[in-house]
C-alpha cells in the first residue's frame, strides 16, 4: 500500500510505471507459433543421479572401513567376515564408466552428475545475485510488492489474497495480476539462461504450478484467472507468452539489472536497490 501511495505522490514513479503495460494475448489457435519455448529443466534427473552416485561411493567407503576395522571389533558387533570390493576394482569401474560416457555418450552422464553435485553442494553467490536481481527488477517494474522475495507459488497467491484489490486499483486496468506474476517468476529463468546457458537456481515449472494453484483457490484468493482472455486450456501457451514478455523486459533493461546485480552481490539493502532502480530509470527517461 505504501509503495502504491509513493507512486501516486511521484516518489516511486518506476514502480508499476509505463513499462508495466502488458500487450494483448496472442492468438492461441495456431499452436503458439512465434512464442518462445522454455528451457528444459532437468534438476530432478541431475539431483537423482548425483545422489545415487554419492550413495554408491558412501556405501563402498563404508564397506572398506568396516573391512579395515573388522579385525579389532568384537564378533557380536559385526558378525561374519566383511568383504569389501578392492579399491582398484572400484577405481576401475569408475574409469570404465567415465570412458564409456566420454566416448559413447559424449559426456552426458558425467555432465549430469556434475550439475547435480553443483545443485547439492555448491553455492554460487554471483549466480544467486544474478537470479535475484532479475526477480527484483521484474517485480518492481510490474508493480508487484513481492519484489524483495524469491518467486514461489505460495508467496504469489498470498500476495494476491492480501493486497490484490489494492493492486487492481493502482494499476491501469485491466491489471492482469496473474500474468504479471508469471512474468516475475520467469524473469530469473530468462536471465540465468542468458548468462549461464543452463538453469540451476530458477524454476521453469513454477508458473504452471501457480496457475493451477490459483485456479483451485480462485474463490478464496479473489483473482480472475481468465483476465487477459485466457482459458484453462491455454496454460502452457500462457506460460510461453509470459516467458517471452520476461525476456523482452530483461533485454530492454539489461543495464539496470546488471547494476542491480552488482549492488546485491555487495550486500546492499532493499531500500538501496529501490533507489538504484528509480534513479537509473529516471536518468534514462530524462535522456530521451
Amino acid at each position: 500500500a505504501s509503495l502504491g501511495l509513493a507512486r501516486l505522490n511521484g516518489a516511486c514513479r518506476v514502480f508499476g510505471g509505463p513499462q508495466a503495460q502488458l500487450p494483448a494475448r496472442p492468438p492461441t489457435n495456431n499452436g503458439g507459433a512465434g512464442l518462445p519455448q522454455l528451457p528444459e529443466d532437468t534438476r530432478g534427473a541431475e539431483i537423482g543421479t548425483a545422489t545415487t552416485l554419492l550413495a554408491a561411493l558412501a556405501g563402498a567407503f563404508a564397506l572398506e572401513l568396516a573391512d579395515l576395522i573388522d579385525a579389532i571389533l568384537p564378533e557380536w558387533l559385526i558378525p561374519g567376515d566383511v568383504q569389501s570390493p578392492p579399491p582398484q576394482v572400484v577405481a576401475g569401474a569408475l574409469g570404465l564408466g567415465w570412458a564409456y560416457d566420454r566416448y559413447a555418450q559424449r559426456g552426458e552422464l558425467f555432465s549430469t552428475i556434475s550439475r547435480g553435485l553443483g545443485r547439492l553442494l555448491d553455492r554460487d553467490m554471483k549466480r544467486e545475485a544474478t537470479v535475484d536481481s532479475a526477480a527484483f527488477l521484474a517485480a518492481y517494474l510490474l508493480g508487484l510488492p513481492s519484489f524483495p522475495y524469491t518467486p514461489s507459488a505460495a508467496r504469489a497467491l498470498d500476495m494476491l489474497q492480501e493486497v490484490g484489490e489494492q493492486m487492481q486499483s493502482q494499476l491501469q486496468p485491466p491489471a492482469r495480476l496473474l500474468d504479471r506474476l508469471l512474468i516475475w517468476q520467469l524473469a530469473p529463468v530468462v536471465v540465468e539462461g542468458q548468462v549461464y546457458d543452463e538453469i540451476l537456481l530458477s524454476e521453469t515449472q513454477l508458473p504452471l504450478q501457480t496457475l493451477r494453484a490459483a485456479r483451485r483457490k480462485e474463490a478464496t484468493v479473489g483473482v480472475d484467472t481468465t483476465q487477459g482472455d485466457w482459458t484453462a486450456d491455454d496454460d502452457e501457451l500462457r506460460v510461453r507468452w509470459a516467458y517471452g514478455e520476461a525476456r523482452r523486459l530483461m533485454t530492454r533493461f539489461k543495464g539496470v539489472r546488471e547494476r542491480l546485480q552488482q549492488q546485491m552481490a555487495a550486500g546492499v539493502s532493499v531500500g538501496d536497490c529501490v533507489c538504484l532502480v528509480e534513479e537509473d530509470m529516471r536518468s534514462q527517461w530524462s535522456a530521451v
